[in-house]
């Protein structure tokens, strides 16, 4: 019995010493959003960031409302929380292009516009997935933000924080319509035009924790050596 007990809390410490502290995956999930609602109704947004691995998911719906052109792209900057507007060269900014399925992500210059990229830093891009369903269109990606949030390449400050949110978390989104774009050949953006926007902004918006999954099989290791040790007391 004394062999199991060790070997279980071994993996204990084992698992412990592998995960962060309060390591968690954080979900903001929201349906039937506010703003304005130019380029379609924000039908839903669902985002991920885990604090463990660093990667980043988006998922947004636009659906038709009649008021303007349907989404076709959109500009994106995740806080910790607060408004991101005049808090240069904090935040990472995504440039959604849903006629070329692209992401692009600069350094964000805490101005409200579609040019924002201008005059800051391209970073990286990833793939953006564009489904069409009946009147609604559903922009998704995801992004491992490891080497972007640890600013390999010490290109910010210390109050660089790139993409990354927990208990609270703000957006700031504006849908664009009728989107004109065209790229540099090292994958920069040179135009990023619409002619129809719309928005969703908010701030301290409580999110959703969940654990991550080596935690709880650490909890389970513990109760295991726990009911060992007590069947050799008895």
């Amino acid at each position: 019995m004394r062999i199991k007990t060790l070997l279980a809390f071994a993996a204990l410490s084992s698992l412990f010493a592998a995960v962060p502290a309060n390591a968690a995956t954080y979900t903001f999930d929201g349906d039937n959003l506010g703003g304005n609602k130019t380029v379609g109704d924000h039908t839903n947004i669902t985002t991920t960031y885990n604090t463990s691995t660093d990667l980043f998911t988006w998922s947004s719906t636009f659906t038709d409302n009649g008021n303007g052109p349907l989404a076709e792209g959109a500009w994106l900057v995740i806080s910790d929380g607060e408004n991101p507007k005049k808090n240069a060269d904090e935040y990472a900014i995504f440039y959604l292009d849903g006629t070329q399925n692209t992401v692009s992500i600069y350094n964000y210059n805490g101005a409200n516009s579609a040019n924002s990229y201008q005059s800051e830093t391209f970073l990286a891009s990833t793939t953006l997935d564009v489904t069409n369903s009946g009147n609604s269109r559903t922009f998704e990606f995801s992004f491992d933000a490891t080497d972007l949030n640890d600013d390999i390449h010490g290109l910010f400050g210390s109050e660089w924080k790139g993409i990354t949110f927990d208990e609270s978390i703000g957006i700031w989104f504006h849908g664009a319509g009728n989107l004109s774009t065209s790229y540099d050949t090292d994958g920069s953006l040179l135009t990023f035009s619409p002619t129809a926007t719309g928005w969703y902004d908010t701030k301290n918006k409580t999110t959703t924790a969940v654990p991550e999954p080596a935690s709880l099989v650490a909890i389970g290791l513990f109760a295991v050596g726990a009911a060992t040790k007590l069947r050799k007391r008895n």
